[in-house]
């Protein structure tokens, strides 16, 4: 069977959405399918004007011609994703004659149109968040404007016209009943990773006792409150950031300021590398936060550590609290609280034991539950019908 996996957006990127998409793809490969990912081609050039908004959003953000200005570009930029991708996706099933459309985002849904009209192609939309509502939450756009208002009708005409929809966690289910004011037959598949890639490798630790935090450098991942806890930690500790963002010089602010010189901030790397670099440290941070209702789905960086046999510890919200269980693969802490997340940090280190037996609990726990191969298996089943 040939599967076409795509987003609207870039692909591939540092992100979570890719992460999902090359994860899937390897588990409906391994199952005998040929599966394409691919985004849309004209993403980076148009998403540009993005990054001018989000390096002044300090200044602009309360501004009403801001609001404005980042409204209209969102929506227009998003009528022309639609009406150009409906083609592009023309132009790939005619060349692949795809039996089946995995869609990553409510707008990639809309660009499937053509298909769906004239050869009958059976379309699902899998939700990773909040289409609007994260956009209101990273203050893009107002939370009631006209503009806003057509965008969630964009959002709710996909969940009404998808085939099938999947969402990756329960809450991201209950948001969408809520919309339609009923369930459409929504299937919570919660996020996977790729067991034979993320696993335990017979590697040298670091020396110091490590941590490391892979997350994009954007307020709602929290990155600032991994580098607080480490005000509390004395000697023979280190963390490792991983990512890219526009938090980033607000990371490297709190690490001058409190010269903490146990904090090393990397760049962002590609997939191949975070087996390598997971298999050194002892633990994994995940430490998102809540902004303005809008929380963290099942962490697919938590999935990948824990497939590593690295214990997590992560803030106590959205899907996070459905992964990691508290105590046996993990800690929950609560969000916004650098305090708990050193307290549990050097627990982990003063019971080498507990450490070691978090860390087999959690790569069970991801074999048995959260392996791309099984997942794919389930995505198959209530895709065809």
């Amino acid at each position: 069977m040939k599967i076409a996996i795509y987003t609207i957006s870039t692909y591939p990127h540092l992100g979570g959405m890719t992460s999902h998409m090359q994860e899937l793809q390897a588990g409906l490969n391994a199952l005998g399918n040929k599966t394409d990912c691919f985004g849309f081609p004209l993403s980076v050039i148009i998403n540009a004007p993005k990054k001018v908004y989000h390096k002044n959003r300090d200044t602009l953000t309360q501004a009403r011609t801001f609001h404005l200005m980042s409204s209209l570009f969102i929506l227009f930029r998003e009528l022309f994703f639609i009406f150009v991708m409906n083609f592009f996706v023309l132009y790939k099933h005619v060349r692949n004659h795809y039996d089946l459309y995995m869609t990553q985002d409510a707008v990639a849904f809309h660009s499937s149109f053509l298909v769906r009209t004239f050869f009958r192609k059976r379309v699902s939309l899998t939700v990773h968040g909040y289409y609007v509502d994260e956009k209101i939450a990273d203050n893009k756009l107002p939370q009631k404007s006209p503009i806003t208002w057509l965008l969630y009708k964009i959002e709710h005409a996909a969940y009404k016209r998808a085939a099938c929809i999947f969402s990756v966690d329960s809450r991201i289910k209950d948001y969408i009943v809520s919309t339609l004011k009923k369930d459409p037959g929504i299937v919570v598949l919660k996020n996977f990773v790729n067991t034979d890639f993320f696993k335990p490798l017979p590697l040298v630790k670091n020396k110091a006792f490590s941590a490391l935090c892979a997350r994009r450098f954007v307020e709602k991942n929290g990155v600032v409150f991994a580098v607080e806890a480490m005000k509390y930690m004395p000697k023979g500790y280190e963390l490792i950031c991983v990512g890219e963002g526009q938090t980033k010089p607000d990371l490297m602010r709190v690490i001058e300021k409190n010269k903490l010189t146990n904090v090393t901030l990397l760049d962002g790397r590609p997939r191949e590398e975070m087996p390598q670099l997971l298999n050194r440290v002892h633990v994994a941070l995940v430490p998102s936060i809540s902004i303005k209702g809008v929380e963290e789905a099942t962490s697919i960086s938590a999935l990948e550590a824990m497939s590593c046999a690295i214990p997590v510890i992560a803030s106590n919200i959205g899907g996070l609290k459905e992964i990691v269980i508290d105590g046996k693969t993990g800690f929950l802490v609560d969000d916004k609280n650098p305090k708990q997340i050193a307290q549990k940090i050097k627990e982990l280190k003063e019971h080498p034991s507990l450490l070691k037996k978090m860390g087999k609990r959690a790569r069970k726990l991801v074999e048995e539950h959260y392996s791309h191969t099984q997942r794919a298996k389930e995505y198959l089943k209530h895709v065809r019908g």
